[in-house]
């Protein structure tokens, strides 16, 4: 240590008034707030005590202009065996400041707190004394964060670990059919970035489970045949292919460490169940031989752990010194034993929560928050010796939406304590927004309420909408799916606009990132919207045409021109077919005089007379009873139909009584349903009468047409006309209850009037 630094230190412990200090994530270990404060002179003068730290002088240099002989900020490293590897001291004196450390690590990450503490201060800053050290070695976070100002701001938390997943996402030299479009340059110029700001960046190659990247090329090393999931370990050639990828991307990465993933391979335990042979043995087999092929290019392999939990005899087929292992549990708990087994039978253990599971469109933090606090916290009881903070959102998270998880996580890793949540949010919102901390948490989290929204298929085109919809002619279909409101992101996005609009500071980074979450998540919810604008329409023109008096007509007319007219306004500049179709729709609304033609009506701009109208199964049937095993969506529009469990009714409405004839596309097998899948298995050629069919109550029979569409495959796939008569104007509902068919699937209905229409 300096002799300045030492004389500044000593003199700042006599002094015992407190000062408050800005907020500070994560929260440092020991603080001594003194009275008075600093007057910066700008430029600052940069002193580095024959130490090379780049990163903690950028840091500086960023918040501070340095170059000068204005307030001396001096770097230094020091000998002090409490603070460890990633230590640091932080004085803030009436004359300068010194930051004082074992590594450039510990420098960096003193740098970094006094950023902190120049951004929330206003011109002068506090005196104190500052010594920080991390509770745990791992700190991180796994995501696919590549560009540099990504990877400084991970950094700036104080996390060290980022986990990049590259499985299929790189061009390999060795094997050109593994397609990527990221070089193995880009990957090394990424991987150096994460090292300059002190951060080891893992690459992760799923090499056991999820593992499509592979076996969708080479389909000979696949456990089962018909899924692209799991790797046949057994298989010729998997592991010379594993090498060359090893050897490409490990020496890449420039960190003598690999991710091999290892998790939920789940065709492994049939795949063992056919082959006679012990999965445990298996799972470990397979990981010792990844660890050997990582260790003989010199690096150590982290895998997952649930397939280890499963089978615990796997651990004893390769060694700790080769493997850690990352425990990946989601519940928000208070306990996770998981991390017992792996920490007595002596592997070093990451825990691993996740900032988002599941979630599509924002993180549910009520719970993920929860579940970090905890699983970190109970992690470093049992013997835990870092975090990795997982993402896995099944739809277009904002990446701005992740950092106050990340955040947490930073917090309770280099914590020794359990979070206090509370403290923390109250800390990280007034960094993050100023003087709104109160009215910027609260919109915050308020942007979970988008995820019910977000649609669990994919949302049609407004062409494939419209088309749908105009398929109805004679037949109006009840249950017709409909968007659900998104009034509530609306005023979401409106409130964050108006707060950021009033903020004392609304360049804060926090208001950035609030404003990009509002504009992505309203941006991701733009099909919902104008479906479900096109939908309402579509509602308000059946009204119209079975309103029982002109007043309701004209209401219900004038409602579907409302909707239309903000249908075209919502519909983007290269949807033009659907544009078109909408301005023809208001073109004929806008003259329109009863008696209204309701083909025309409800035909949207397409044919007057369609020759058949096609009802979405999936979309308005409803389950019969209280099955054992509930009928189960089939495709976009069928419906499958168990014998051991229960039938459905589709219910419809017609508009115009007379003749109709109703069509099926049916399949059925004599195949056994297991464990919620059907297991294939033979054929049945007796179907008459197996349907239970029934329009009314009245039983029907099925009358089969032309051949079997797939006669090579175990199950049937044919036409069927199910009634032709007569139906009134009114509601119907049209039931199957099979019978003596093992499982069968309602594929499509369609109604006719013409007598000589046929199926392709």
């Amino acid at each position: 240590m300096s002799y300045a630094y030492a004389a500044l230190s000593l003199a700042l412990l006599v002094v015992a008034a407190r000062a408050d200090l800005p907020a500070i994530i994560p929260e440092p270990r020991e603080v001594v707030t003194l009275d008075g404060a600093l007057d910066l002179a700008a430029p600052v003068d940069l002193v580095l005590d024959d130490v090379d730290a780049p990163a903690a002088s950028r840091v500086i240099d960023d918040c501070l202009a340095t170059g000068g002989n204005g307030t001396p900020v001096r770097l230094s490293l020091i000998q002090d065996p409490e603070l460890g590897p990633e230590g640091y001291e932080l004085v803030i004196g009436a004359s300068g400041v010194e930051i004082g450390a074992r590594t450039t690590t510990g420098l960096f990450y003193g740098a970094h707190t006094l950023r902190q503490i120049v951004e929330g201060s206003e011109g002068e800053l506090p005196l104190c004394r500052i010594r920080d050290w991390p509770a745990m070695e791992w700190r991180g976070t796994g995501y696919t964060v590549t560009q540099p100002e990504q990877i400084r701001r991970v950094a700036s938390l104080k996390l060290n670990l980022i986990v990049w997943e590259v499985s299929g996402q790189y061009e390999s030299p060795s094997h050109p059919e593994l397609a990527g479009d990221r070089s193995l340059r880009e990957l090394a110029e990424i991987c150096a970035e994460a090292r300059r700001n002190h951060i080891t960046l893992i690459l992760e190659v799923q090499s056991f489970g999820h593992a499509h990247w592979l076996l969708i090329p080479h389909p000979e090393m696949r456990a089962d045949p018909e899924s692209t999931h799991t790797i046949n370990p057994y298989a010729p050639g998997v592991y010379e292919l594993l090498e060359d990828v090893y050897a490409e991307l490990i020496p890449a990465s420039g960190v003598p460490w690999f991710f091999p993933a290892c998790d939920e391979p789940w065709q492994i335990d049939e795949w063992c169940h056919e082959q006679g042979l012990d999965p445990a043995r298996v799972v470990g087999e397979h990981i010792a031989r990844l660890a050997e092929i990582a260790g003989a290019l010199g690096a150590r392999i982290m895998v997952w752990g649930d397939y280890l939990l499963k089978y615990p005899e796997a651990l004893t087929y390769f060694s700790p010194e080769d493997v850690v292992i990352v425990d990946w549990q989601y519940d928000p708990v208070e306990e996770y034993p998981s991390v017992d087994l792996f920490v007595e039978a002596g592997f070093e253990t990451l825990v691993a929560p996740s900032t988002c599971p599941r979630e599509p469109l924002f993180p549910e933090y009520d719970d993920t928050g929860d579940n970090i606090v905890h699983f970190v916290a109970d992690g470093q009881r049992r013997g835990a010796i870092g975090m990795l903070n997982t993402n896995w959102p099944t739809g277009p998270i904002p990446f701005d939406a992740l950092w106050y998880g990340w955040a947490l996580g930073a917090e309770a890793s280099w914590s020794d304590e359990p979070v206090d949540r509370a403290g923390f949010d109250q800390r990280y919102f007034r960094q993050r927004f100023g003087a709104d901390t109160e009215a910027a948490r609260e919109l915050y989290f308020q942007w979970a309420e988008a995820n019910s929204l977000w649609p669990r298929q994919p949302a049609p085109t407004a062409e494939q909408l419209l088309e749908r919809l105009a398929r109805t002619d004679a037949v109006g279909v009840h249950g017709m799916p409909g968007s659900a409101s998104i009034e509530a992101v609306d005023a979401l996005a409106e409130r964050a606009r108006e707060l950021r609009e009033n903020a004392a500071d609304p360049d804060l980074r926090g208001w950035r990132d609030l404003a990009s979450i509002a504009e992505s998540i309203t941006r991701s919810l733009y099909p919902q919207r104008r479906n479900g604008l096109i939908e309402e329409a579509y509602r308000r023109l059946v009204e119209a045409e079975t309103a029982a008096d002109r007043e309701g007509f004209e209401s219900a007319l004038d409602a579907a021109g409302q909707a239309l007219r903000a249908a075209q306004a919502a519909l983007r500049e290269d949807e033009s077919t659907a544009r078109r179709i909408v301005t023809a729709a208001l073109a004929r609304l806008d003259a329109a005089e009863r008696p209204i033609d309701p083909a025309e009506i409800l035909g949207l701009g397409t044919p007057a007379r369609p020759v058949a109208a096609e009802v979405d199964v999936l979309a308005c049937h409803r389950v019969l009873g209280e099955p054992e095993l509930a009928p189960a969506p089939h495709g976009e529009s069928g419906v499958i139909i168990p014998e051991a469990g229960t039938g459905v009714e589709v219910s419809f409405r017609v508009l115009r009584p007379g003749q109709v004839r109703i069509w099926a596309l049916l399949r059925h097998s004599a195949g056994i349903w297991e464990d919620g899948r059907f297991a294939r298995g033979g054929r049945n050629g007796v179907y008459d009468g197996k349907y239970g069919l029934r329009l009314d109550a009245q039983r029907l029979t099925e009358t089969w047409f032309g051949e079997e569409l797939n006669p090579d495959d175990d199950e049937a796939l044919r036409w069927a006309v199910l009634y032709e008569g007569n139906l009134e104007r009114g509601g119907h509902v049209l039931s199957f209850e099979t019978q003596g068919v093992n499982w069968a699937i309602v594929e499509r209905l369609v109604f006719t009037r013409d007598p000589g229409w046929r199926p392709e």
